[in-house]
């Protein structure tokens, strides 16, 4: 039986590699998620998802940033300074425990 040489991406030395990929792409996916609950007018909040499957792969403080940044350029994007304290709600979603 052949064994594969792999590193492990929460010990190995890619991990910063992943985190720098896996934040903007929850970022991405939150704003994809917000544009399109807020373009059909759905009555749900869609711009956690990326938070949360950040949160899932790399851990709850990579997953906290990811939504922290989200929070912060959608508020710059969309003029509402105010809406960037929605930061505290992404980063306690991510800081939940069983």
């Amino acid at each position: 039986m052949a064994t594969m040489n792999s590193i492990d991406s929460s010990k190995g030395r890619l991990r910063g590699t992943y985190i720098a990929i896996m934040i903007p792409l929850g970022v991405a996916i939150n704003y994809v998620g917000g544009q399109i609950a807020s373009s059909l007018g759905l009555p749900i909040y869609l711009d956690s998802i990326g938070t949360v499957i950040v949160a899932a792969i790399m851990g709850p403080w990579v997953g906290a940033i990811s939504g922290a940044l989200y929070n912060i350029i959608s508020a710059l994007i969309g003029g509402n300074i105010l809406g960037s304290l929605f930061a505290i709600c992404n980063i306690c979603l991510c800081m939940i425990k069983k």
